[in-house]
């Protein structure tokens, strides 16, 4: 099987079919719409807080680390889908957890539902655990979400700050990375599939911001998703370094003036 298409990883799609309900968006309720961290290790622009610490912390889901005795369905995450899919991109951008929601089972086989390839397959459980490193299992305590847009919306806004590698730092310490060195493909492509996932978050902020707020917030959302769609063009048609440099410093700046209206205006 190879993958041809243009999801990443979408663990909220995930989760709202493991709770069996798409009203709830967990991309906005784990704040996942609101800031980003740079790792420089994958460079990989990264939303911030991260989700599975959420997840940890949350009322509403269970977190285990061995697949016996376990009930269905469940999510099971740290697979490797770049082995069980042929996923091309997972050799350039990892992200922070990779998740199948597992149905059910027989005595071979794993009846699996997935966000990122299609619903409903059959799949060998000796390929899935020959492909989990530190296995980690999700299930939901079925308690009833409370979802409250406006509440979301203020928690999102509140964990917009600045802070070493957040927010704004993320974007300045790749714009420092790109003027200094040369990067590689492999860093090319991290960015390129890290845009592509941050345009779809800044895009539910903006949607969220519309019926909260003053036209501020959402025209610098709106620019940094503009510039987004530059960077995307640029790795694409292979402009070179020094256009992404710039790009990457306007994100920088209009981040910083977002955190600076953020401060006095939400906070």
């Amino acid at each position: 099987m190879i993958y041809f298409g243009s999801k990443v990883n979408k663990i909220s799609d995930n989760l709202s079919m493991l709770i069996n309900s798409y009203d709830i968006d967990f991309d906005i309720y784990f704040n996942q719409v609101s800031n980003i961290y740079f790792d420089k290790n994958s460079f990989t622009i990264k939303p911030y807080p991260s989700i599975f610490e959420q997840l940890k912390e949350s009322q509403y889901f269970n977190i285990t680390y061995n697949l016996k005795n376990i009930t269905y369905p469940c999510l099971i995450a740290n697979i490797d889908k770049r082995k069980i899919f042929n996923r091309v991109e997972k050799l350039y951008f990892q992200t922070e957890l990779d998740t199948i929601l597992i149905l059910g089972e027989d005595d071979e086989y794993y009846y699996i539902f997935d966000a990122d390839i299609a619903p409903y397959l059959k799949i060998s459980k000796k390929l899935i655990i020959n492909n989990i490193e530190n296995i980690i299992i999700i299930t939901s305590t079925n308690s009833k979400i409370s979802y409250d847009k406006n509440q979301l919306f203020k928690n999102n806004i509140n964990n917009i700050y600045s802070k070493d590698y957040i927010g704004s730092n993320a974007y300045l310490e790749i714009t420092n990375i790109i003027k200094n060195l040369k990067i590689s493909s492999k860093n090319e492509i991290s960015i390129y599939y890290s845009i592509k996932d941050l345009s779809i978050l800044t895009y539910k902020m903006i949607n969220l911001a519309k019926n909260y707020t003053d036209k501020n917030l959402i025209m610098f959302l709106q620019k940094e998703l503009e510039i987004f769609g530059k960077i995307i063009n640029n790795i694409s048609h292979r402009e070179g370094n020094d256009i992404l440099y710039h790009f990457f410093y306007d994100l920088y700046l209009n981040r910083k003036e977002l955190e600076e209206y953020d401060k006095h205006c939400f906070t």
